[in-house]
């Protein structure tokens, strides 16, 4: 039947896709009033522009006989409209739910999305439609206010998103902005009875209790609150996009994998301060729940203070301030916040007596060649630019008369990045250099005794640069070997 609300859904379809012959598209459907309405929509708009048409229930194995009768009432609807084809799946979402120490909401709901996309890709499709309405927003924007939401939190339900990280598939929400009672006069109009859920009666659940409750309330207050709360949504949700797309561009300046480069952060207006951190702390966590504004503020504290201050955060996830980085990781030293991956137990002695010989430390080999200087100028090209090489006169490092090797740094290391000889301590040289206790417990150094002859990717001592009586040169390398 043509109606109003037909008319609607029509121009959505048509700014979706102007030309939508022959697609496939593919429906959640509950068997609710909402989803019901939008497989009548659907199949109408199918019939009209030889669409296929895909149905997903999902039985989640909670409600017995109750969710049966679901089931069997979403297969017989789609049989009646006869160009609907039905796909079920049965699933025990409250051992799921179990297993991932999640509620059982998020456990059904992370699975129904599964579940879809699994589908989509079966049959091809890169569009999927759920039916939530005006209320469902006008619910997700109070939701998300009690508990203590961010700006994109406040925007509610969006029309369009991409699925699980999925760009070929997209969520369409055509009823988003159909208000129920105009769900149930279609319904009614077309003759067509729905399920209902009795959890959704009951005032167990916090979402319940705002559709139930406070919702009518509201609307005691202002007829109009439900369409309200969306309209401020819709502001809000303009307002999120512009935020985030500044906020993106300014994440791919400081968020590296495990850490927050902090050069310029205190610069930053706060709010983008709060933003930056919270998509480290989800980054490490590894998901939004239990991710709080406290811990955003907390997080934000310590990028702002002192070095060497953690944070412990949900999850065993912990923060740590070290310089210009702020770390993020289960334990300080998983965080990958350097180059360096070369941690070894013991040192690696060096055998100045072979011309050539490789050392394993971690993921990185080191090098170690003696050949006369003369190579340097017959087809050896010698690149002093390169930081992951060094070269030594030969005859200098074996005047030390002491052992060289590989190794992490000790105390009382010391070597002399001048030409005046003058001496620094490998302490005072982290410190300058900005370092933190994480990646010095890491950094391997090329010594001999306490005299430290090469920092790998940073310096090397003076005293034992190549001049023009050198004989035999000393070349040092690493090499990634991951």
């Amino acid at each position: 039947m043509m109606t109003e609300l037909y008319a609607r859904f029509e121009n959505y379809m048509r700014s979706l896709n102007p030309q939508p012959e022959s697609e496939t598209l593919v429906a959640g459907v509950s068997g609710g009033a909402d989803s019901v309405c939008l497989l009548l929509l659907l199949s109408a708009y199918a019939r009209e522009n030889s669409c296929r048409l895909v149905c997903v229930h999902v039985n989640h194995g909670i409600r017995g006989a109750e969710a049966d009768r679901d089931e069997a009432y979403v297969k017989e609807l789609c049989e009646r409209l006869g160009n609907v084809t039905f796909e079920v799946f049965h699933e025990h979402i409250k051992e799921l739910a179990e297993t991932n120490g999640i509620t059982v909401e998020e456990a059904g709901r992370a699975r129904r999305y599964e579940l879809f996309a699994e589908v989509c890709e079966k049959y091809g499709s890169s569009r999927l439609f759920v039916a939530h309405n005006m209320r469902d927003r006008a619910e997700t924007v109070l939701f998300n206010l009690f508990r203590g939401s961010s700006v994109a939190g406040v925007s509610g339900i969006r029309d369009e998103i991409a699925l699980l990280n999925n760009k070929e598939i997209t969520i369409y929400r055509p009823l988003l902005n159909v208000d129920r009672p105009e769900i149930l006069t279609y319904l009614e109009e077309n003759n067509c009875h729905y399920c209902t859920d009795s959890t959704n009666l009951a005032n167990d659940y916090t979402r319940n209790r705002i559709r139930n409750l406070i919702l009518p309330e509201a609307e005691k207050i202002n007829a109009g609150a439900v369409e309200h709360i969306c309209a401020s949504a819709d502001d809000v949700s303009e307002v999120w996009d512009y935020f985030s797309d500044e906020a993106d561009r300014l994440a791919k300046e400081h968020l590296n994998p495990g850490f927050l480069d902090l050069s310029g952060f205190k610069d930053l207006k706060p709010v983008m301060q709060r933003e930056l951190v919270y998509r480290l702390i989800c980054e490490a966590c590894g998901r939004k729940k239990d991710i709080g504004r406290k811990h955003v503020l907390s997080g934000v504290e310590l990028a702002l203070g002192e070095s060497g201050k953690k944070l412990d955060l949900p999850y065993g996830v912990v923060l740590r301030k070290e310089y210009e980085k702020l770390l993020a990781g289960i334990m300080p030293d998983e965080v990958e916040n350097s180059k360096n991956d070369d941690i070894i137990n013991e040192p690696l002695a060096v055998d100045l007596n072979k011309d050539e010989a490789e050392y394993r430390a971690g993921s990185f080999i080191y090098v170690v060649l003696i050949y006369d200087n003369a190579r340097s100028t017959d087809g050896v090209k010698l690149d002093f630019s390169d930081k992951t090489r060094v070269y030594f006169d030969y005859d200098k490092v074996l005047a030390l008369g002491t052992e060289a090797e590989f190794r992490t740094a000790r105390d009382g290391d010391w070597f002399s990045p001048f030409v005046d000889g003058r001496k620094k301590t490998i302490s005072r040289f982290f410190i300058d250099e900005k370092i933190g206790a994480v990646e010095r417990e890491k950094m391997l150094l090329f010594a001999a005794g306490d005299h430290v002859l090469w920092i790998p990717g940073y310096r090397n001592d003076e005293g034992f640069r190549i001049d023009e009586n050198t004989v035999k040169i000393m070349e040092v390398r690493r090499k990634y070997d991951g």
